[in-house]
């Protein structure tokens, strides 16, 4: 962790419009250092942050031909467990596809979650091995027919919505295909998922999910990344730099929740608390 900040105090000389005095104060934010990798035991959630940001925003120019995306899971069969993850990717996708799927992004999950005294008094909570695939994406004719629908098991079965068609295509191919509630933003499903899901390592460079169908790669253009956003000072509206703490004590790190704050630029003796971090070998120390 460092900190970046604005050390201009002579710009901060000042009341803003809240009645807060700056003088003497300078600004300090916090910045984490990540590798942003979701291999690594610590910094896995920061880059599903990262990652589900991406997947909202490369939805958005669908939305007006396809409307929202629906939250798909199918579970392959047992039949098909010992096959490898890239046969199962296959079946999985053509399964939803024959279901009226046609695109979004695909998430692979190899086990699932046994709660607590779920199947018997006394059993421990436990990971079990179950492939199965979560769909972030769109449905032929969409979803909103069956959500709530109150037609009997045999009417459902003989109906044209995607229900009817599901069960009858379970009994062919064996894949169970659920569709779950209306998302309520499309970031939250895609964080969830991705924060626990499953990485193949065979790959030299594997992706944890998937652009497919109408939504594939070759379809429109992805968000490359995360644009780098230029931070300035709430008080003057200077560029932030890197800033190095030379004061007594500790600044105030004890306090971990604030993520920005002011503080003095000088210690009680009259010495600088805060400089600019010196660079050596092109980095910030």
């Amino acid at each position: 962790m460092g900190h970046v900040g604005c050390l201009r105090e002579d710009l901060h000389r000042l009341m803003t419009l809240d009645g807060v005095n700056h003088a003497g104060k300078v600004f300090i934010r916090r910045v984490y250092h990540s590798c942003d990798r979701p291999e690594c035991p610590v910094c896995f959630r920061r880059w599903a942050i990262k990652e589900a940001d991406r997947v909202e925003q490369n939805f958005k120019p669908f939305y007006v031909k396809f409307g929202s995306p629906e939250h798909i899971i199918v579970s392959c069969p047992v039949s098909d467990y010992s096959l490898p993850y890239e046969t199962l990717k296959v079946k999985a996708l053509k399964a939803a596809k024959a279901r009226g799927f046609m695109g979004g992004f695909m998430i692979f999950h190899a086990q699932r979650y046994h709660r607590v005294n779920e199947t018997y008094f006394g059993e421990f909570a436990h990971w079990f091995y179950a492939p199965h695939f979560h769909f972030l994406g769109f449905l032929d004719g969409g979803y909103g027919a069956c959500r709530g629908c109150k037609k009997s098991k045999l009417e459902c079965w003989n109906c044209s919505g995607f229900e009817g068609l599901t069960r009858r295509l379970n009994l062919k191919d064996g894949y169970i295909v659920k569709v779950k509630g209306a998302r309520k933003t499309v970031f939250g499903t895609a964080y969830y998922q991705l924060n626990h899901a499953t990485l193949i390592y065979r790959k030299i460079r594997s992706h944890v999910g998937s652009w497919v169908g109408v939504c594939a790669y070759t379809k429109h253009k992805l968000v490359a990344g995360e644009r780098k956003k230029k931070h300035v000072c709430p008080i003057c509206g200077h560029d932030l730099v890197p800033v190095k703490y030379v004061g007594l004590g500790d600044p105030l790190d004890a306090q971990w929740w604030v993520e920005e704050y002011e503080d003095d630029l000088y210690d009680n003796d009259g010495s600088v608390k805060w400089i600019e971090a010196p660079k050596k070998r092109g980095h910030y120390e």
